[in-house]
């Protein structure tokens, strides 16, 4: 029973693939699989693409050389120096058939194509907000204007770029405002931007209308679409708590109230509860488990001197992974400079770790004093195997007890608060004076604090390096893994153990008699047995969105497509038009939703009702909905006798359970992104809540929702 497991694994994670490359005169890109070559872009024109070869091709052979087993070899044949035809032999997607193919290598006439490629217009005020003055930055917003984006929204197109403008230049943003206040009156995500820069520069009669229409925008939280049963998580918490405080800074406190009460049941803010003389509306309670402590460090720094781990018991230590040519990491790393300064009076530390290939001719040292960090460097490439690192920046924090308790990779504006707050719990939890106020017991550490109305129970928690995601099917509990293949438990609680072996891949996760996982974003869907053995690779013509399995087999959404695999990895069934979300059902259909409308098809990709649903980017086996304010939707049962009740995770990382009334009923502010499942272990009708915390492990919560 999983409920009776508290096992803490560590192993060395796998070896990551490295990013697609081009091969040259063939004008094509590929990624390296354990099976071959993914043809991941080809150039319009080019001889690859005069030849039939087009994304989603998976080359297993080059000019006679396997490239499963010698893929070095292969990939420089590839790249064909000579001017005569290279021989390939192709696996199409979604197809078991090979084909022989021979490419003229040539000049290709077009560049390759880049994803997520911006409009010059947006590139251009995205600049000027970050670097111009007011004048430019009005006259690239004219010109944004009139492109109208590029073909983007116009809140999509800003990202954060307004944001980090209005903290750091409000005249620009303002000159900004002026010209987009009267555009796209229905972009609910631009009008709360404006009202963040009205309120940011006091501007409040200006911020409540515009945050008043984003708000009115906005769809809710979490929905049946055609019916009555509506949800509200906390959605759009940044945007209610600026209305909020706007309302009281024009002096109409009942108004703020009343905006603060809706916001504060699902999320407590003590500065607008202080502002607002507002009592505590919940009492949490922290949620603490044992987790897989660090190996020992014993390092020297670029300057000679030596760091050890051991040196920092008691205290926390940011880990951030960096190299001289990663032009994210130039812009975390003086940020993490920052909140390490507010910080390291209470004890914080930070140790920066190069993974440049040669760290004298990357010059390093320079590169440290250039951007002034006062933190030890070290030169450790190897460390990117004992911590999981993939690409970079990457970030891991230690706590005071020497465990791993938080992950990150990328850059974005929010990473370093996201971090802080992280950085915050465990100092304060440091600070406690025993573990009745929050203080982690010996070899324990803090995964967050909870509030329930009702019962919630942490009741077990397995520590998982690189955990990712969960699924389960037929009794068995796995868990995906950024770094390896998925951990797998078996109805009678027995584990198949921690492979260390195995290509990486977890992020979507599905059971198909055994594990199925992909990445969202790549041309690839890879099947294990319950035990581990690998059994089947499908490759897609488009980018993977979602997977999700049931009694007919995959469902895989892509950007382009919907598709039904059967336990082969064999199509059962195409049809057009891409999803941002796909669940299959307990009759072996599945709903779809794409932003737009909800779908449901039968097990054969029938049709069976289609209903507007704007604003819906994800939905679950019943049918239910949520917006692109969360981050991952269940409806289970949670509620008395086994009544379904619905739980949502949050962009800010919160799960919030919802009641019967779809009123919040349990939160649980974890510093690690989640990922949901349930499971009936003892067979009472009555499911427990499975938690996948990134990077971190499997929680299992024993909760029931009114």
């Amino acid at each position: 029973m999983l409920t009776s497991l508290f096992l803490a694994c560590a192993a060395r994670p796998a070896a990551v693939h490295g990013p697609s490359s081009s091969t040259g005169g063939l004008g094509l890109a590929v990624q390296e699989l354990d099976e071959g070559l993914l043809v991941t872009a080809v150039s319009a024109g080019g001889p690859a693409a005069a030849a039939g070869l087009a994304p989603g091709d998976l080359l297993v052979a080059v000019d006679g050389i396997e490239v499963r087993k010698a893929p070095t070899a292969a990939r420089h044949a590839l790249r064909g120096g000579a001017p005569e035809p290279v021989g390939l032999v192709v696996r199409p997607p979604l197809d078991g058939d090979f084909r022989e193919v021979a490419v003229l290598p040539g000049p290709s006439p077009t560049p390759l194509a880049r994803r997520r490629d911006l409009p010059d217009s947006v590139v251009a005020l995205r600049l000027a907000l970050l670097e111009g003055g007011a004048r430019q930055a009005r006259r690239r917003a004219q010109q944004a204007v009139a492109d109208d984006f590029g073909g983007m929204s116009a809140g999509q197109a800003l990202s954060f770029t307004l944001r980090r403008a209005v903290e750091r230049r409000p005249a620009v943003a303002v000159a900004a405002a002026e010209v987009l206040a009267a555009v796209h009156p229905d972009d609910a995500a631009l009008r709360g931007k404006l009202g963040e820069v009205w309120h940011a520069v006091g501007r409040h009669d200006l911020a409540r209308p515009e945050l008043e229409a984003a708000e009115a925008l906005r769809p809710p939280d979490a929905w049946e679409p055609g019916g009555a049963w509506r949800g509200d998580a906390g959605g759009n918490a940044h945007g209610r708590g600026l209305l909020a405080r706007s309302w009281l800074a024009a002096g109409d406190r009942e108004r703020a109230t009343e905006v603060a009460r809706a916001l504060l049941a699902a999320q407590d803010d003590p500065g607008l509860r202080g502002a607002l003389a507002m009592a505590p509306v919940r009492q949490e309670q922290p949620w603490r488990a044992s987790l897989p402590a660090v190996d020992a460090l014993d390092l020297v720094t670029i300057d000679g001197q030596p760091w050890r781990m051991s040196d920092h018991v008691g205290q926390p230590v940011v880990i951030t992974f960096f190299a001289t040519w990663c032009g994210p990491c130039r812009q975390e790393l003086p940020e993490l400079h920052a909140m390490w300064a507010e910080r390291r009076e209470r004890g914080l530390s930070v140790l920066a770790v190069s993974v440049d290939e040669d760290p004298e001719a990357a010059d390093v040292a320079g590169y440290v004093r250039g951007l002034g960090l006062p933190f030890p460097v070290v030169h450790a490439p190897a460390l990117r195997e004992r911590f999981g690192v993939g690409g970079i920046p990457a970030l891991r924090l230690v706590d005071g007890q020497g465990a791993l308790v938080y992950s990150a990779r990328g850059w974005s504006p929010s990473a370093i608060p996201r971090l802080a707050r992280v950085v915050d719990e465990v100092l304060a939890a440091a600070a406690s004076p025993g573990p009745a106020a929050g203080a982690p017991g010996p070899g324990e550490s803090l995964l967050g604090h909870a509030w329930s109305v009702g019962p919630a129970e942490l009741v077990g928690f397995l520590g998982v390096p690189g955990a990712r995601s969960v699924a389960v099917g037929d009794g068995h509990v796995a868990v995906g893994r950024d770094d390896g293949p998925p951990v797998v438990w078996t109805p009678d609680g027995g584990g198949a153990g921690l492979q260390e072996e195995g290509p990486p891949g977890g992020a979507l996760l599905a059971w198909l008699d055994g594990p199925v996982v992909a990445v969202p974003g790549e041309r690839w869907v890879r099947a294990r047995s319950a035990g581990g053995r690998a059994r089947w690779l499908v490759t897609t013509p488009s980018p993977v969105v979602a997977l999700s399995a049931g009694a007919a087999g995959l469902w895989v959404a892509t950007e382009d497509e919907l598709l039904l695999l059967d336990g082969m990895g064999r199509p059962l069934w195409r049809g057009p038009g891409g999803a941002t979300d796909v669940a299959a059902d307990a009759s072996g259909g599945a709903w779809v939703v794409d932003g737009q409308v909800r779908r449901h098809l039968d097990a054969g990709g029938q049709l069976l009702a289609d209903v507007p649903a704007r604003g819906a980017t994800l939905v679950d086996a019943l049918g239910r909905v949520a917006s692109a304010e969360f981050e991952d939707l269940l409806t289970a049962r949670l509620g008395p006798g086994g009544a379904p009740r619905t739980v949502l995770v949050r962009r800010d990382g919160v799960v919030v359970g919802l009641d019967g009334l779809g009123q919040p009923a349990f939160t649980w502010r974890s510093p690690h992104p989640a990922r949901l499942a349930a499971v009936d272990g003892d067979g009472d009708g009555q499911d427990e809540l499975l938690v996948a915390l990134r990077g971190q492990g499997l929680a299992t919560v024993a909760l029931t929702l009114p």
